[in-house]
């Protein structure tokens, strides 16, 4: 199903005006059947391997709870830590052997859509009942309505199983409602308005590098925006569904290229994923090896970000993605006490490096992204070697680029691109209280007959630009 799609869209009304209906005793069991209905949609022999796991987890952690300080409880934890992994491992591994193409029930059979999420969020609550942070679900019904809450499926939030819970009374719910109907809106115009053009030029140069060499400096600047609306848009839409059921989803950015050093854009881009992955990963990780010191810090940063690449999937572009965001980070990290003393001695560059750092932060993220986005060495040394080929004459390229492009497509481009910074700027201007900006009302608290003209103006825009929409990045992985 397209998540773009009218069809998506009636599905969550629909299911949310069941939700409405439904007795609160009854509510994770509808929910629970109606994200497997929406994930058999994908694959049934999937749905059935997500329910399969659940039921695992759902024993696992009653087990665990019963028999803790006992070997049954390790081997469990261990046991069902390791099929979990053992079968995303195998849907990762799948394209990488060239099975992603297998036509007919072999293609369905392989449909690994969402494992990523629904696998991580087992795992986290696994390991929270192993280490007494949470007691155990009492319920099948509630484990597999977390597990498969349908709105965080394609690509996330990846929500903990202590954060996910159902409104107790409906005194939350309109504000919830009106909250989530403006998310979904939001993210369907960034996607289709801001996104998809952005991402129609960057596939016009990444599908024709030879051709257009002098503008792959273009390329390597649009790219990350374009993944950053693409992915954030997804986010929205996301967190705005499930806000339809009541469900409070965590946000996944907090404006990540106004990050002032690389540590600090990781903490604010895919928050869930670093979070699950500091929590689960990283710390275990370093209280092993914190006899090593700066060593021990170094690995696990790199074992960190290695498989935060490789989750990606089972690539040359991927990896390398993952050792250059882990080379970043062992810089990042290891000259952190000297960088602290440098600040304290000279306050004014403490100042002057947060001012210039998002914009190094920038090229860096940019530059990794080219193997992100390629996925292959020679692809993306070809781009680095010509990256700048039309540098000299930046006019030039972009006027080359817009002739070919289209002039009226560059110019939807590059609104979107503007309207992306200036929600962007708006919001970090709002964040550390620009003065300014304060007297400004917020959308919400304008007259009511301005926002709904913006709601509707939205909504046909939507429509206008959904036969251009293409899919998704982020619910291939």
């Amino acid at each position: 199903m397209d998540l773009l799609s009218p069809i998506y869209i009636a599905f969550i009304a629909f299911a949310a005006l069941l939700f409405q209906a439904c007795p609160a005793r009854w509510r994770n069991a509808y929910l629970a059947a109606i994200s497997l209905a929406f994930y058999s949609l994908f694959s049934a022999i999937s749905a059935l391997a997500m329910v399969c796991f659940t039921l695992i987890t759902f024993v696992a952690a009653r087990t665990i709870d019963t028999k803790r300080e006992n070997v049954v409880a390790k081997f469990t934890w261990w046991a069902t830590i390791a099929a979990q992994l053992g079968y995303l491992t195998f849907l990762k591994a799948v394209p990488a052997i060239g099975v992603k193409q297998a036509p007919g029930t072999v293609a369905r059979f392989l449909a690994g859509f969402g494992a990523s999420y629904y696998t991580f969020k087992l795992i986290g609550y696994l390991v929270d009942v192993y280490w007494a942070k949470q007691a155990p679900i009492r319920e099948i019904g509630g484990l597999l309505a977390f597990a498969s809450f349908f709105p965080q499926l394609p690509a996330g939030p990846i929500q903990r199983a202590s954060e996910f819970a159902l409104p107790a009374d409906g005194a939350e719910m309109p504000q919830l409602m009106a909250i989530g109907l403006r998310r979904i809106l939001l993210g369907f115009v960034k996607k289709m308005a801001i996104a998809d053009p952005l991402g129609a030029m960057v596939q016009l140069i990444a599908g024709n590098t030879h051709e257009f060499h002098s503008q792959l400096w273009v390329l390597y600047y649009l790219y990350p925006v374009q993944l950053y609306a693409d992915f954030s848009a997804l986010t929205d839409i996301a967190v705005g569904a499930a806000a339809l059921f009541g469900v409070k989803s965590p946000e996944n950015f907090a404006l990540p290229f106004f990050s002032p050093n690389i540590s600090q854009y990781w903490r604010r881009w895919h928050m869930t994923l670093t979070r699950w992955l500091t929590d689960y990963l990283f710390t275990p990780l370093r209280m092993a090896t914190r006899e090593l010191g700066n060593w021990g810090l170094a690995l696990s940063l790199t074992i960190n970000m290695v498989l935060i690449g490789l989750w990606h999937g089972f690539n040359a572009g991927f990896l390398i993605f993952g050792l250059i965001h882990a080379v970043y980070l062992n810089v990042d990290a290891l000259t952190g006490r000297y960088r602290k003393r440098l600040y304290n001695a000279y306050p004014a560059l403490d100042k002057l490096t947060n001012a210039i750092g998002p914009i190094v932060v920038y090229h860096l993220v940019a530059l990794a992204l080219i193997f992100f986005r390629d996925g292959t060495v020679a692809g993306s040394v070809y781009t680095i070697r010509h990256l700048f080929d039309g540098a000299t004459q930046p006019w030039m390229s972009l006027y080359t680029l817009q002739h070919t492009f289209g002039s009226q497509r560059s110019l939807y481009a590059f609104l979107g691109f503007a309207a992306l910074c200036a929600i962007d700027i708006t919001a970090l201007l709002r964040i550390t209280g620009w003065k300014p900006l304060q007297r400004v009302p917020r959308f919400a608290d304008v007259p009511r007959p301005l926002r709904w003209s913006c709601y509707y103006a939205a909504i046909v825009l939507a429509i206008v630009l959904y036969q251009q929409s293409s899919q998704f990045i982020y619910v291939q992985f």
